[in-house]
């Protein structure tokens, strides 16, 4: 090795000694391995590897190891608070019953649910029969439901009738019921007036006998359904034919409320003769009787103008009604919808 090669390796080494010693002297802080006593988190890691490092100490075996370590330092700022109400408002919501979170229900809220189930069993028992008593009536019968004891015919105002039209019809089925009282009426107060030994009774108990067997079938065919129907299906026809019978039965009502003798009716004259022979049974069943043709007059006559005013407002006229029947003819006038 030559004297020149062998001073620039001497002159190399001094170099690296001199570059060490200024990197050692301005990062030797950082260079430095840390002491295990200047962090205290450190330390306390290595004293106890249970301990929390931000809090420095070491953490009871019956904390919460899920708690928020900032709640116990506090905090300064406002919304912390508003979200620990919030908090503390959810918490006051009922949650669903699950095993450990509720209360399980007291013995009265059982009792009383099931109170209800039976209830509840016992409103579809009687539903159900109602369906199997409907569907044997339909059976036997078909839709008729009336009358209740023997159907013929369907009636039901609420589903056929028009609802504008329902006051109108349900008023003339009561004055035809009514009309049905007043016949039984008048019949006891005839057979009171022959038992009292009045003058022609037998005539006056033969009338009053034909009327409770005629008047009811016929009253109801004539004016009572074919109002039904003119009001069901707004025909002329039918609303001609109500204004002839309906008008005889209030000429007849009226006859009736007279009480002429021999005449069939315990009406107002042969009440009047009652009392006057101190006939006290048979007058108070004459007064009885002439109160109830009282009524049945008024209320023919009064329904009798408020169908003709509604004839009059639908347009209805003698013209139309012929060329219904001319269109239609009278099949449809027996047929239903």
């Amino acid at each position: 090795m030559t004297c020149q090669s062998i001073w620039q390796s001497t002159r190399v080494s001094n170099k690296c000694r001199q570059w060490s010693g200024e990197d050692k002297a301005q990062h030797g802080d950082r260079l430095r391995p840390r002491r295990l006593n200047e962090d205290s988190s450190v330390s306390v890691v290595m004293s106890n590897p249970f301990a929390d490092p931000q809090r420095g100490q070491a953490q009871a075996l019956d904390s919460n190891p899920f708690e928020d370590p900032d709640d116990e330092r506090g905090y300064d700022r406002a919304d912390g608070e508003d979200d620990k109400q919030t908090l503390d408002e959810a918490s006051t919501y009922d949650l669903p019953y699950s095993a450990g979170t509720q209360t399980r229900p007291s013995g009265s809220d059982t009792a009383r649910r099931l109170e209800e189930i039976k209830r509840r069993e016992a409103e579809l028992a009687e539903r159900e029969s109602h369906l199997e008593q409907r569907q044997e009536h339909i059976r036997i019968h078909g839709r008729n439901n009336w009358p209740f004891f023997y159907p013929l015919i369907f009636h039901d105002i609420d589903q056929e009738i028009p609802k504008e039209s329902r006051a109108t019809v349900l008023t003339m089925y009561r004055i035809w019921l009514l009309l049905l009282v007043v016949l039984v009426l008048n019949l006891v107060g005839c057979i009171l007036l022959l038992v009292a030994g009045q003058p022609d009774g037998i005539h006056d108990l033969i009338g009053a006998i034909t009327y409770i067997i005629f008047i009811p079938p016929l009253s109801f065919l004539l004016w009572y359904r074919v109002l039904y129907n003119a009001l069901q299906k707004e025909l002329s026809v039918y609303y001609y034919v109500f204004f002839f019978f309906g008008g005889w039965h209030a000429l007849f009502s009226i006859y009736m409320l007279l009480g002429i003798r021999s005449t069939g009716s315990a009406g107002l004259l042969n009440t009047i003769l009652a009392l006057t022979d101190v006939k006290i049974v048979s007058g108070i069943f004459g007064v009885l009787a002439t109160a109830g043709w009282a009524l049945e007059t008024g209320g023919i006559v009064f329904e009798y103008l408020r169908i003709l005013k509604h004839h009059r407002t639908k347009g209805h006229s003698i013209d139309a009604a012929r060329a219904e029947i001319a269109v239609h003819g009278f099949r449809r006038y027996f047929t239903r919808g």
